[in-house]
């Protein structure tokens, strides 16, 4: 805590290096014995030089003494209430008086939600491909990462594409999706997964999701879903793998094309096999925020030949691999650049060890908030499952489903970012057609109870007690209300 803090007998000057070292916009003023008797901030200084101090006067002739303080013993909801006064600068001390910490509004990035990690080769890569020239669509590292990746996930075929929607749409359209065929799609996902079965005209056809792996509800396909459905895109979210298992029966006994969307799932596994590999193709993302990124772009799983085979076709403007410039359907412009794949290739080196870091952390913040099952349902893990927690993603019980965003506020103004579940596509206007009165759907349920916390590898086991603990004070704040 040196950085937050001057002695009384420092000058202006001296304060003024310490707040601009330690970026908070304030510093606090301990006397001999290291208690703190006030606050300084930058506008303090500026207007005491104003009225006629020096940079050499002594920091008293600018500190605040009459400063709000938090003690090591209050509970975390004074903590925040304090922070909540709109303050940038509170300090935190012990029974002696001596400073532990700062509560700061300006923290607004201390906790983002998510955070990228490079630790590996991506430098290197990324300067080879530079040097080389080769930075658009050719060169050896696109192949490398689809070579690499089909082997992690235990693939035939892997084709690596722009981003994580058009691997979607790209995936239908191989597997044999038409304008106007009938695709299920669950009816709790990120709007990419319905907005890429519109891309290729085809019809959605929105279903319910079961409360517990939040996938589709297998109860909700009753024979005359089944029987007009060309296509179902089965989504793993925030890491959990839906009832895959009995979504392939389904499908098998039906005729159904089965597409995997795996844009949050990277290394979650299903009784020994990662998810992706049951479908006819599977997708997945490498957004910025996902478990390894590529700035953007997408990745296609397919263990058919013949879907791989059109696919990589299509992607490359529909032409003929033997004679270039002839093309042989009406193709798109899906290609990943060599520059975005040297730093999959790098990313994947390391894909276990940023998996195991978010197990880490799920089980820590289990551990620090499993005492609190009347408010908080932790996510659950099956035994036999690999949930590889892209989100640690948890609900909220009775009535702080209606205080959930005033709980997102609160910890945001003591710098922890978190974000709501997504919202049910049978409520949103562009899709509300896509959904059926024959359906019952409780999603709504399920989106507002929904709470994400910061899940990034970098994060320490006392850094999630923090933001645990303050999710806890948030709680009982809201409460008391």
């Amino acid at each position: 805590m040196d950085r937050y803090k001057v002695s009384s007998r420092c000058s202006i000057k001296e304060a003024m290096i310490c707040i601009e070292h330690n970026s908070s916009g304030a510093c606090a003023v301990h006397d001999e014995m290291n208690k703190i008797i006030a606050v300084v901030t930058d506008g303090d200084i500026r207007r005491a030089l104003i009225a006629g101090s020096t940079m050499s006067d002594s920091v008293m002739c600018a500190a605040n003494q009459t400063f709000i303080s938090v003690k090591e013993s209050d509970s975390i909801e004074e903590s925040i209430i304090a922070a909540a006064k709109g303050l940038n600068f509170i300090p935190k001390v012990s029974s002696s008086g001596e400073l532990i910490d700062v509560i700061s509004i300006k923290r607004e990035t201390t906790f983002p939600i998510s955070n990228i990690f490079f630790k590996g080769n991506e430098i290197q890569y990324v300067n080879d491909c530079l040097r080389s020239g080769w930075i658009s669509s050719q060169g050896k590292y696109v192949k490398a990462f689809e070579e690499n990746f089909a082997e992690w996930v235990g693939s035939r075929h892997a084709l690596a594409v722009s981003n994580g929607t058009v691997a979607i749409q790209l995936a239908l359209v191989a597997c044999g999706i038409k304008p106007g065929d009938r695709v299920i799609v669950p009816d709790f996902t990120f709007a990419a997964t319905i907005n890429a079965v519109l891309a290729v005209g085809a019809v959605p056809v929105i279903v319910p999701v079961e409360e517990v792996s939040l996938g589709i509800d297998t109860d909700a396909l009753d024979l005359n879903i089944l029987n007009q459905a060309s296509a179902m895109i089965a989504v793993h979210i925030y890491g959990m793998p839906c009832n895959i298992i009995a979504l392939e029966k389904i499908c098998k006994r039906h005729n159904i094309v089965l597409i995997e969307d795996c844009a949050e799932a990277l290394g979650t596994k299903v009784e020994g096999r990662h998810v992706g590999t049951f479908g006819h193709a599977a997708t997945f993302s490498f957004f910025g925020n996902k478990t390894i990124t590529t700035g953007e772009g997408g990745m296609i799983i397919f263990n058919e030949s013949i879907a791989y085979d059109l696919a990589s076709i299509l992607r490359d403007h529909g032409m003929s691999k033997e004679k270039k410039y002839i093309h042989l359907y009406a193709g798109y412009n899906y290609r990943m650049t060599n520059i975005q794949a040297a730093i999959g290739v790098a990313q994947l080196e390391n894909i276990e060890y940023y998996i195991e870091q978010k197990i880490r952390i799920a089980h820590l913040y289990n551990k620090f908030l499993s005492g609190e099952s009347r408010d908080i349902q932790l996510p659950i893990d099956r035994t036999c499952e690999r949930n590889s927690h892209w989100l640690y993603a948890l609900r909220l019980r009775g009535g702080l489903v209606e205080k959930r965003d005033e709980i997102i506020d609160i910890l945001q103004r003591i710098g922890v970012q978190s974000r709501p579940y997504f919202f049910p596509l049978c409520k949103m206007d562009p899709y509300k057609a896509y959904s059926l009165d024959s359906l019952e759907y409780s999603t709504e349920n399920i989106s507002l109870s929904g709470l994400c916390l910061p899940t990034y590898p970098q994060l320490e086991e006392n850094e999630i007690e923090y933001i645990a603990r303050n999710l806890l004070g948030a709680i009982a704040t809201v409460k008391g209300r």
